[in-house]
């Protein structure tokens, strides 16, 4: 369910912004100025966990934060042949044509 949410949720974003409307999960690239939006995932378990979405969403933003200038410091995980359920959405919602986000590792981030 939670892939389609995605998927959606990407594609009315898009809808709703003016101008070049491109993403990535590259760090590297977001911080060139030429994306729009970057794409992370929060794994958010254990004693991390709130008592409630929003506050599982907080703690994710304020891992985020937390780990900036460089959140790829605080990557938690790693694969070596991922597939991307993030550029897969990214992809279908039209804000990418990069048949290589398929298979490009997204940056983790865990409390």
């Amino acid at each position: 369910m939670g892939v389609q949410q995605l998927c959606w949720l990407l594609r009315r974003l898009r809808r709703g912004l003016d101008g070049d409307k491109r993403a990535t999960v590259d760090w590297g690239k977001f911080q060139t100025g030429r994306f729009k939006l970057f794409l992370w995932e929060a794994f958010i378990t254990g004693s991390a966990k709130t008592d409630s979405d929003i506050g599982d969403a907080r703690k994710a933003v304020q891992t985020f934060v937390d780990a900036l200038p460089d959140p790829r410091q605080a990557n938690a995980v790693t694969c070596e042949k991922p597939v991307s359920i993030a550029g897969t959405a990214l992809l279908w919602s039209g804000w990418s044509s990069d048949l290589a986000l398929l298979r490009k590792a997204v940056l983790v981030l865990k409390p």
